[in-house]
């Protein structure tokens, strides 16, 4: 039994996603997003101090003592990030009174915050070597954080249940929560959720400049300044030039499997003291590497406009989220997927990680719904996540550390989900052949990790060469392409080939496409690049031809880029490329 006494402590928010786009206003979406920050990085920190009376910051996580160096009460930090921390806590009282004061700040600062904490009934010995069967080794005692973690959280009440309504109360105008105070000089009627959100940005004056000082430092010098501003956060509702606006949502692939088996990546005699060192170095490169790129790309991408119209929500670890003009929104996603990957590629405490686990990089997934201003951001964000997991079946064809993307302009009022709209898009001919209206998902670069061994190598080409976003490209230059100012494809005949799409006899199609062809030949020419024929259509069999009976046989490119080409061509004068490598896609 090991006489150190040491306990871990695991906490995490819940329902971050549906915490966040609880309202359609930007500000309280912002202001929600930087709560959920401050509980597992402001709020540890405050709690640490009341604990041990140590003055502990985030930003120096990286030098942590270890606890094993140290005398006394004591907690040492191997995680704090937005939403999430883990801490080795010296004394079975000091985890219990941390917990107290780390839950008292969240319930009175970010009320409607959905967060929970723990810790391990069993105490740890770090010099143990890392096998679950020692009953005080890291393994095991996380194990029992984890479920002490899980037990407790089903006996917790929803957030929601904190907020019962009474009929006489005023309901708040930002949430539909019942309000409980009047709010700003109009004297609103808001929740105290509303409120707690409101004034990160306009609330207490020191408060207010933390929450600035933050957002800003993800900006380069200068594109973020209008954050300052009392209305900065109204940004998009001031500009009248933004048309589009869109929802990008982007996750890291395979991080969840690789962190369950993260101890199996430390070598043979790694003990816990050895896990809790390279966790916390891992982990802090990855929020580092999610700041510069998404720094670096916002930089690419609006390089000559004073501000970038670009709001981030979610920055860190291996997610993004963000609101911007939606016109940016491709080429954004690609941008960023491909530094952020090539960064994790590259830094010193991933680097040995990742190739021991069979990764050449992070690789990465996003979704972007392009929507129109004043439309309900909590649905754009659901139709954002639904296609981050589209994009993510790339998993099963080139392993875990490719990068794709999907896309939807979403030009009705009313939304659906993405699988009932592409489900519009597959059309059954006279010879019960089916042909499919889009090839999205589109892959950027390929991977080398494992993929689905049930797959035969044949069709992971044949799928890949489907969705290669190069041929996307092609046809979006094909439809892109000006002479004398006008399109090689007149936008009339471009929406008359639109509607023919729709019709019953792939036959007629293909007979007026000829004639297209004909008639306009510089496009003739850029088109052919694309599928290697005269027709509309790719005729390589969609894969999943071989594995469902329900797949489509054709499938075109023509309809994705028709409604992307302005959205596909905006964007930056220099792009993020990844090194050209034999498992990546080629022009």
């Amino acid at each position: 039994m090991p006489t150190e006494n040491i306990h871990l402590v695991t906490l995490e928010t819940g329902g971050n996603q549906a915490t966040i786009f609880s309202t359609n206003k930007l500000r309280n979406i912002v202001g929600a997003s930087e709560l959920i920050y401050r509980v597992g990085t402001e709020y540890i920190e405050r709690a640490i101090q009341k604990t041990t009376g140590r003055n502990f910051k985030v930003k120096d996580v990286r030098e942590e003592i270890s606890i094993e160096n140290t005398e006394g009460r004591h907690i040492e930090v191997a995680l704090a990030t937005s939403g999430k921390a883990l801490l080795l806590v010296r004394g079975e009282d000091a985890a219990k009174e941390f917990i107290r004061e780390w839950s008292r700040i969240v319930v009175e600062e970010a009320p409607g915050i959905d967060a929970y904490a723990a810790y391990s009934a069993i105490p740890l010995d770090l010099s143990l070597p890392l096998d679950e069967k020692i009953e005080g080794s890291f393994i095991n005692v996380y194990s029992d954080a984890a479920k002490r973690y899980s037990l407790g959280k089903m006996e917790l009440p929803s957030p929601l249940a904190r907020f019962q309504r009474i009929p006489v109360v005023a309901e708040c105008q930002y949430s539909g929560r019942p309000a409980s105070e009047l709010y700003g000089p109009e004297d609103d009627p808001v929740s105290s959720v509303a409120a707690a959100q409101v004034g990160v940005s306009r609330g207490k004056k020191e408060d207010v400049q933390r929450f600035k000082a933050r957002i800003k430092e993800l900006y380069p010098d200068g594109k973020g300044d209008f954050i300052d501003d009392e209305n900065g956060l109204d940004i998009f509702d001031d500009d009248k030039d933004i048309r589009w606006l869109a929802v990008v949502h982007a996750d890291g692939n395979g991080l969840g499997e690789l962190f369950i088996n993260f101890h199996k990546y430390l070598g043979a005699n790694a003990t816990g003291r050895d896990y809790v060192d390279r966790y916390r170095n891992f982990c802090s490169a990855l929020d580092k590497i999610s700041r510069e790129a998404f720094k670096k790309t916002v930089g690419e991408m609006w390089p000559d406009e004073k501000y970038a119209k670009i709001v981030p929500i979610v920055v860190g670890g291996d997610d993004l989220t963000a609101v911007m003009d939606g016109e940016k929104a491709i080429g954004f996603a690609k941008s960023f997927m491909r530094e952020f990957s090539n960064q994790t590629a590259e830094h010193e405490d991933m680097r040995e990680i990742l190739n021991i686990a069979g990764f050449s990089r992070i690789g990465m997934c996003a979704g972007a719904a392009i929507i129109k201003p004043h439309f309900p951001f909590a649905q754009a964000y659901d139709l954002a996540e639904e296609l981050t997991k589209n994009a993510k079946q790339v998993k099963k064809y080139s392993g875990s550390d490719s990068i794709a993307l999907d896309f939807h302009i979403l030009y009705d009022s009313v939304a659906t989900s993405i699988r009932d709209i592409r489900a519009k898009l597959v059309i059954e001919d006279s010879d019960k052949k089916k042909r499919q209206l889009t090839a999205k998902p589109y892959v950027l670069n390929k991977g080398e990790a494992t993929t689905d061994e049930n797959i035969s190598e044949q069709e992971k080409n044949d799928w890949l060469k489907i969705h290669d976003i190069n041929r996307f490209k092609k046809a979006v230059k094909a439809l892109g392409t000006k002479s004398d100012q006008k399109p090689l494809l007149p936008s009339s005949q471009s929406h008359a080939v639109r509607e023919d799409l729709f019709a019953e006899f792939r036959e007629t199609q293909e007979a007026e496409w000829k004639y297209l062809l004909g008639k306009y030949e510089k496009f003739a020419v850029l088109w052919r690049k694309v599928t290697g024929n005269d027709t509309p259509y790719d005729d390589a069999l969609y894969i999943e031809a071989k594995i469902s009976e329900d797949a489509p046989d054709h499938r075109t490119y023509f309809l994705d880029a028709l409604e992307a080409v302005k959205f596909a061509s905006a964007g930056n004068k220099k792009t993020t490329k990844m090194p050209e490598t034999e498992g990546d896609a080629h022009e």
